[in-house]
Order: C-alpha cells, then sequence, then structure tokens
C-alpha cells in the first residue's frame, strides 16, 4: 500500500521534551548519547500524527499510534532496506497479536544535527504493509540478521 507523500513537520519543544525523557529510559545499546537521541527523533512521524489528532496515542511498546485507516501502526524509517538484528526479529515476532500494520518512512531533509525547536523537516511517507506481509517478506542478511526490500515490496 503506497503513500509515497512527503510531509513538512514542524519541530517543536514538546517533541524535543518527549526526545529527552525517553533518552533516559531507552536502552543505548552501545550507541553514544547522542545517536541514541538522533534514533528517537525517527519518532517525529508517530509523534505530529498524534499530535495533530490524526491517530490516538497508545501506551503499549508494540505500537507507535492508531490509525483510523491502517489500525494499530508501527512505523519504521528505512534508507535502502529495512533492516532487523536478531534481537529486532525477536521483538517483532512478539508483536504478532498487535501490530495490524508497519508504515515505513524516510528522512528527505533534516538538519545534521539534533533536531530543535523550529526546525522543519522532511518526511517521505512510503507507505503501509500489513503485518504478516512483512513477517512473509523477510530475507536472510548476508551481514547481520534479516531484512525486507519494503521500497520494492510497496510498489507491488
Amino acid at each position: 500500500m503506497t503513500d509515497n507523500k512527503i510531509v513538512d513537520i514542524k519541530i517543536t519543544q514538546a517533541f524535543i521534551d518527549q526526545r529527552e525523557e525517553r533518552a533516559k529510559i531507552y536502552n543505548a545499546r552501545g550507541r553514544s548519547e547522542e545517536q541514541l537521541r538522533l534514533d528517537i527523533e525517527c519518532e517525529v512521524f508517530e509523534w505530529w500524527m498524534i499530535s495533530q489528532g490524526s491517530w490516538d496515542d497508545d501506551d503499549r511498546w508494540e505500537i507507535d499510534g492508531v490509525c483510523p485507516i491502517y489500525g494499530n501502526v508501527d512505523v519504521k524509517f528505512v534508507k535502502k532496506w529495512y533492516n532487523l538484528s536478531c534481537q529486532k526479529l525477536i521483538y517483532l515476532l512478539r508483536q504478532r497479536d498487535i501490530t495490524e500494520h508497519f508504515m515505513f518512512c524516510e528522512w528527505v531533509k533534516r538538519p545534521e544535527r539534533l533536531l530543535e525547536d523550529g526546525d522543519v523537516v522532511a518526511v517521505n511517507v512510503l507507505g503501509a504493509l500489513p503485518y504478516w506481509d512483512l513477517v512473509n517478506a523477510l530475507r536472510t542478511s548476508k551481514y547481520n540478521g534479516y531484512y525486507v526490500d519494503v521500497k520494492r515490496l510497496l510498489q507491488e
């Protein structure tokens, strides 16, 4: 299900505060504090959808929001492919009875630093895949873990 829609999102202090709070509780897994915060900034699309009232928020870790079209959604930012380590595959499997769709996005424009209040970023919404379509498309990576060519899959 391809959406391919570029959205401009204005960063507010509310998002910066959310990023900082989550940085205190998320596991860095060997990342620097700056890299952890940069990774948390991938939550900008779900934050924006919830803050503008398009999605409902949810407290469960398995989903990022409740969308009126796709149901329980987990948002993933990708570059070329969606890559999963072995640990992330375990998390993905634990989502099976809760997550209905994965929404894939990519950065179009963002500063080469941590986001600040007043920045405007551009996000390309690539589209959504049902949970089992994503799981069925998993392939073993020759490097580490698994991957899905979501851009190709969304075009089919």
